[in-house]
C-alpha cells in the first residue's frame, strides 16, 4: 500500500505530512515492535557469548568451593562510590559469580587469578 505523504496547505505549497494520520500511528508501533525485537536479539546474542554464568550469595560460593579440592577462582576490586569486590569460579561445567561489599576469606587452598576488571552484565 502507498500512503501519500505531501499534502497542499492552504498557501498551495507542500507540508510533507501524512494524509493518513492514523497509518502514522500504526508505523510508530511497527517500529516499536522492530526495536523490541532488535534488543531481544542483542540480549540472546549476548547471553550466547557469555554462556551460563550463575550470580549467587558469598555464602553459597564458599560452599561451591569447598566442593573442589583447588578451585581456580578470578577475583576483582572495583566499584565507583563504595568498593566491591567480585569473584567467579567453575564447578561441573557451570560458571558461578558472586559480589560483595567485603573481601571473603576461603576456608580452602584456592588458585587466585587476581584481575584489574571483570565484567558481568545484568541480564
Amino acid at each position: 500500500m502507498v500512503v501519500a505523504t505531501i499534502r497542499e496547505s492552504r498557501l498551495g505549497h507542500a507540508t510533507g505530512k501524512s494524509l493518513f494520520p492514523e497509518n502514522e500511528c500504526k508505523k510508530e508501533k511497527e517500529m516499536s515492535a522492530a526495536s523490541t525485537a532488535a534488543h531481544m536479539v542483542q540480549v540472546a546474542n549476548a547471553i550466547k557469548a557469555m554462556g551460563t554464568v550463575v550470580r549467587v550469595e558469598p555464602e553459597e560460593f564458599i560452599k561451591i568451593l569447598r566442593l573442589q579440592d583447588e578451585p581456580l577462582l578470578v577475583r576483582s576490586e572495583g566499584g565507583m562510590f563504595s568498593k566491591s569486590f567480585r569473584y567467579l569460579t567453575t564447578y561441573r561445567g557451570l560458571a558461578f559469580h558472586c559480589k560483595s561489599s567485603t573481601e571473603l576469606t576461603f576456608p580452602v587452598r584456592v588458585q587466585l587469578i587476581q584481575a584489574e576488571k571483570m565484567s558481568i552484565p545484568d541480564l
